[in-house]
């Protein structure tokens, strides 16, 4: 039996046109240049929607809009398991870049190419392979 804990997570995967945002983790993080899609921690009694609209204003200062479920991603890290419900979305104003060391909208020939963190990747897969991903 695993006796890790679980971080319940929300991501985002925020369209713009047909580009999608992703963002590279900064110096302070261990995780440092190591590309992810934003978002964090779903806070108590805070819904999914709410802990992801959070994040993203305190992170990027972006606001956002059309927000549908896209995926589950569970993955275990050494010291947790990670379950980070998935949502897609769009971006209705312009980002900031608070705590990333690079930030931006990219063709997916553009996301493909970067390193993301391990509970990502898959995800990546799922997106390249979906041709109907900028339709929603």
């Amino acid at each position: 039996m695993n006796n890790k804990p679980i971080q319940n997570v929300v991501a985002a995967l925020i369209v713009k046109d047909e580009l999608l945002f992703a963002a590279m983790r900064s110096e302070e993080d261990v995780r440092l240049g190591k590309w992810e899609f934003p978002g964090g921690k779903i806070e108590v009694g805070e819904s999914e929607e709410d802990a992801l609209r959070r994040e993203l204003k305190e992170e990027l200062e972006i606001s956002i809009k059309d927000i549908r479920y896209y995926d589950v991603v569970v993955f275990e890290y050494p010291p947790f398991i990670l379950n980070m419900k998935v949502f897609k979305c769009r971006a209705t104003s312009d980002f900031k870049v608070n705590v990333h060391k690079k930030a931006g909208f990219y063709p997916l020939e553009v996301i493909k190419t970067l390193p993301f963190l391990p509970a990502d990747e898959g995800l990546v897969k799922k997106i390249l392979d979906d041709k109907d991903f900028f339709n929603f």
